[in-house]
């Protein structure tokens, strides 16, 4: 079992990057399709996706450059968290989450007993 080292860091910070290059295209001028919005997102599946691969046909050709399962679980889980940062489900989803029981605190419904802190 291998320690953590440079290469998936740097795997996962390039595949975020792009990701944030790409998201706002996507979602923000196009609106096709939910980039990064629906866990798992579309963007972390496709490129862990290429990733696998290209370390399928490493691993064929230069067994030492190959990711192991714990770094590609590294690169996984850095694209699981980093691509929803930058795209619109974060906006979405997650600030009317936050907001919403102080919204909506009425008497009746005790909301801001519950949620005050």
């Amino acid at each position: 079992m291998s320690g953590l080292t440079f290469k998936p860091l740097f795997i996962g910070a390039l595949i975020v990057f792009i990701t944030a290059y790409l998201c706002p295209l996507v979602e923000g001028y196009h609106f096709e399709i939910d980039f990064t919005a629906i866990p798992p997102s579309i963007a972390t599946m496709f490129f862990f996706f290429v990733l696998v691969m290209i370390n399928l046909l490493i691993t064929f050709f230069a067994k030492r450059f190959r990711l192991s399962k714990n770094e590609l679980m590294l690169v996984y889980a850095m694209t699981m968290v980093g691509a929803p940062l930058c795209s619109l489900g974060l906006v979405q989803f997650l600030i009317p989450n936050l907001v919403a029981p102080f919204h909506f605190a009425i008497p009746e419904n005790r909301h801001s007993k519950a949620w005050s802190a």
